[in-house]
């Protein structure tokens, strides 16, 4: 008779407890698959009986099926002494079971509080844009959207915006207008445009039989200057003496903001003692990037039709996504495919599903000289991609279309690997929550210089790490480093002025460095 100890059971315990069962008290589909990987190293094989003292409490038996028959699953709930009597090896998890496998997701819905704040946002800019006293009465935060760089530079700064304009109680507006706004429906208008020219409006008239010239400037409110509200602050956020002021003291203490810079910076206004106390009760996994860009930024109907469309297409219960951007690091003679393409076929052993219906979607700058090689390294497992079309405005290959497709199709997948140090593999994981697998250009001789590894969570990376970490104000390095993901933050970016740098002698240096 095989039985399983109670040490295989309180190991269990510890492995599952914080896996949800499903709807019917079933164990989920996580706790399953790792039953099914780890089962053969705890069962005995030897047709003896384990004493009753072995247990603290004796447990009858488990009987195992007789051969001719296999009985359905049946589920004891989980606790010390209890587990599956049987474990179908047939059952094939869903697809939408695989895509949450990487990525957090509370719920369906947002947590109340964050919803809250979503929604007393939108009211509050919508005021700022319809009444005389919200317009009046606001506190800006202005940015230049900077069209000239890459989805994911793009979409990181406008996250930068909202965010700090969610904590400090302010509206936030771009300008000129964003190319976002061609491709996403939001709940506001973020067209500073359209709203300086509102405020101009209200500065050639009385309100409330108040002259309204002396509260603004005299000049038109444009961004191209820039020249907007009095009491302005500018803050060059690629800045790191500004960095670190802004660390030491609240926003607050200007009534606007305009600032520039295309460095995702959230992940030091969490380190920032001014606001990190809402940070925690707002975003305590430190999941910020996905939940704020779902509720304002809808992909239009358009572009979800056509991600839709191509998804369909490929006809595959296991999609994985692999970003891979050849001319990231310009020290770095030839783009390492072969390794890169490694990664994915050691990952999908993983799944059972049928060779034929695990595809590998390939988005890459180089689609001439990386599509040759992987269809040779991917094999068995086929490749799939969107057509290349013209370059777009930042020189980067594709159409501003196609390339939002390509990082919304990437989002999708069920998992993803990218290329470390760039943005916009970590925005396409970021938008679902989505962990993602890096892959380096080093050679791989020492644990210095891995391969490839995991984030700890989808928030993309920060380029100011190095610059908070190294700062000369002791008291600014020990509030950085307090933070349990600054190792991560810091792990995905080389370090400023170091480019040519060897990715061994980056790491190494990049420890001394800190």
């Amino acid at each position: 008779m095989t039985w399983v100890s109670l040490e295989l059971a309180r190991l269990v315990a510890d492995n599952i407890r914080c896996h949800s069962s499903d709807k019917k008290g079933k164990p989920s589909h996580v706790a399953r698959q790792w039953w099914r990987s780890n089962i053969h190293l705890y069962m005995e094989t030897e047709k003896t009986e384990t004493p009753a003292s072995h247990f603290q409490k004796a447990s009858p038996p488990i009987a195992q099926p007789p051969p001719t028959t296999r009985p359905k699953e049946t589920t004891i709930p989980f606790d010390m002494n209890a587990w599956p009597a049987y474990v179908d090896e047939d059952e094939t998890i869903t697809k939408e079971q695989i895509w949450r496998t990487n990525r957090w997701f509370p719920s369906k819905k947002l947590d109340k509080s964050l919803k809250e704040l979503f929604d007393s946002y939108v009211d509050r800019h919508q005021k700022s844009q319809k009444t005389v006293q919200g317009a009046l009465e606001a506190s800006y935060i202005t940015f230049n959207p900077l069209n000239r760089v890459g989805w994911g530079n793009r979409l990181t700064v406008i996250i930068n915006g909202l965010v700090l304009s969610l904590l400090t109680n302010r509206v936030f507006y771009w300008g000129p207008d964003s190319i976002a706004k061609d491709f996403f429906d939001s709940p506001v208008d973020f067209s500073w445009t359209k709203q300086a020219a509102y405020l101009n409006t209200l500065v050639k008239k009385k309100v409330n039989g108040k002259d309204m010239i002396g509260r603004f400037d005299a000049a038109p409110f444009q961004m191209d200057g820039p020249r907007i509200l009095k009491d302005q602050k500018y803050v060059n956020l690629a800045d790191p003496v500004e960095l670190i002021d802004l660390i030491k003291n609240p926003l607050n203490s200007s009534r606007h903001i305009n600032y520039y810079g295309f460095d995702y910076i959230v992940p030091i206004f969490q380190r920032n003692p001014h606001y990190s106390t809402l940070f925690k009760k707002y975003f305590p996994t430190k999941e910020v990037f996905g939940q704020v860009f779902r509720y304002f930024f809808k992909p239009k109907p358009h572009i979800q039709q056509e991600v839709d469309r191509i998804i369909k297409s490929f006809d595959a219960d296991l999609l994985l996504g692999l970003q891979m951007r050849t001319t990231k690091w310009p020290n770095i003679k030839s783009f390492p495919t072969e390794e890169f393409c490694q990664v994915p076929k050691a990952l999908v052993s993983r799944w059972t599903y049928p060779t034929e219906k695990i595809k590998m979607f390939v988005a890459t700058d180089k689609p001439n000289i990386v599509h040759p090689i992987l269809k040779k390294c991917l094999h068995p497992y086929q490749m799939v991609f969107t057509p290349m079309e013209n370059i777009s405005v930042n020189g980067n290959p594709g159409s501003e279309k196609s390339g939002l497709v390509d990082l919304l199709i990437l989002s999708r997948s069920a998992e993803i690997f990218v290329t470390v140090g760039s943005s916009y593999g970590y925005v396409a994981s970021a938008m679902t929550n989505l962990k993602p697998w890096y892959v380096t250009y080093g050679q791989h001789y020492t644990p210095h210089n891995p391969p490839f590894w995991q984030q700890i969570n989808s928030e993309p990376c920060t380029f100011s790490c190095y610059r908070m970490a190294s700062s000369p104000d002791l008291r600014v390095r020990a509030i950085w480093k307090e933070d349990g993901l600054f190792r991560q933050f810091c792990a995905c970016h080389p370090i400023p002025g170091k480019w040519n740098l060897n990715y061994t002698r980056n790491i190494q240096e990049a420890n001394l460095f800190i």
